[in-house]
């Protein structure tokens, strides 16, 4: 009884929390700026879901350890494609919509943007593989196992270059046909296709039979479903980002306020950091059998 009753407590904390944060995003609404409320929109998911999962013990030092190595190379690769090519690629034409802080005149919400959103990824598919999804989750032991076995993490497939240059190609293919003004390639497409496939191309023989495939597809439709409520109803309308068409491919989605493909398809290009975590989990298992 004492044990459900904890549960019980633990559940109404993490609600109350909730509940206190939206109350507070409601009351200051009127004198914070569109865009960065939004990012709410991530960040209230992400302070709850680590706090339930701290709260039930799911959160182990090798669950959590793998998911800092995966939230910081998101990071570090959402922040790079800011810095590198945003003026190449976005638009921010309402500068209303954002406090003004800029980094390389960029507002500093763009890189909240990838900082939260990767974060929201990677943290609902621990949520879905230690918790909603449990009973498909890989048991410890057979990430040691199978750690044992193999001499290196880091297995290429061999038909994987192929795939790459090949989808590289059509895309440069499509853009030259039917999208020629601009840049020559499509670099929108071509930063998120090389982003995602190294990862997958150097990982996923590796930790193909180790990820919550279920708790990945949930994981895949939430986020994209919400990135896509917020960017067809919010962002485009209001001005908050936007695309510079010419770098795009030349796929458009007008009853989206114009939105290109790639931004429908970023989170799924994104999904590699769930490789990325269940790979550094397999390392952290194979370096402990050892110690």
């Amino acid at each position: 009884m004492g044990h459900l009753l904890g549960k019980r407590t633990r559940g109404r904390g993490t609600a109350l929390v909730g509940f206190a944060m939206v109350a507070l995003l409601v009351l200051c609404r009127s004198w914070i700026p569109a865009y960065t409320l939004s990012l709410s929109i991530w960040g209230v998911p992400v302070v709850l879901m680590t706090l339930f999962l701290h709260q039930r013990g799911r959160m182990t030092p090798t669950v959590r350890t793998a998911l800092w190595i995966s939230l910081g190379i998101i990071t570090v690769l959402g922040s790079g494609l800011d810095l590198l090519f945003a003026h190449s690629f976005f638009t921010f034409p309402n500068p209303r919509a954002v406090l003004g802080i800029e980094i390389n005149q960029i507002p500093i919400e763009e890189f909240g943007f990838y900082l939260l959103g990767g974060w929201f990824l990677a943290l609902s598919y621990v949520f879905c593989d230690e918790y909603w999804l449990v009973r498909y989750n890989r048991p410890d032991g057979d990430y040691r196992r199978w750690s044992r076995r193999l001499q290196t993490l880091i297995l290429p497939s061999p038909k994987g270059w192929m795939v790459l240059v090949f989808a590289a190609a059509a895309g440069i293919g499509f853009k030259t046909r039917f999208n020629p003004g601009g840049m020559p390639v499509p670099g929108y497409y071509l930063f998120l296709l090389t982003l995602a496939y190294a990862p997958f191309f150097l990982l996923q023989r590796v930790v193909k039979g180790f990820v919550n495939w279920r708790g990945f597809s949930l994981t895949l439709s939430v986020t994209m479903g919400v990135s896509l409520l917020w960017e067809a109803t919010l962002a485009i309308p209001g001005g908050w980002w936007g695309y510079q068409d010419r770098a795009m491919l030349g796929i458009f989605i007008e009853p989206w306020s114009h939105l290109p493909l790639e931004a429908v398809s970023v989170w799924v290009f994104s999904s590699f950091a769930i490789l990325i975590y269940e790979a550094a989990k397999m390392f952290l298992h194979r370096n402990a059998q050892t110690i």
